[in-house]
């Protein structure tokens, strides 16, 4: 198991928001550390890496998207596809509602 580093917040740019009311402010804030973001459910270490992706710059994966054989799987969920959806001539969207129902 990868060893907790402490986050060095010096070079942070937070967004301070005054005066705001009541019921829009933090009544605390708590920081730890995650394994990840989103649960899935499942076990990381059945997850076999080597089965996974390759990661992409944006000009390689502006390239792979005009390859004839490409696959896109459009993998957000509900509310992340209200902002747009993708266009792509071989695009498979599961409809997702929740993200942990992508397993």
């Amino acid at each position: 198991m990868k060893k907790y580093q402490p986050h060095n917040f010096e070079k942070t740019d937070f967004k301070y928001v005054d005066q705001q009311p009541d019921n829009h402010k933090l009544r605390e804030l708590k920081v730890w550390p995650v394994s990840e973001l989103v649960t899935y459910g499942f076990n990381a270490a059945e997850g076999k890496i080597e089965n996974g992706g390759k990661h992409l710059s944006p000009e390689e994966y502006h390239k792979a998207m005009e390859l004839p054989n490409t696959v896109m799987i459009d993998v957000r969920n509900f509310n992340e596809t209200i902002i747009g959806k993708f266009k792509h001539p071989n695009l498979l969207d599961p409809c997702m509602r929740k993200s942990t129902e992508f397993p």
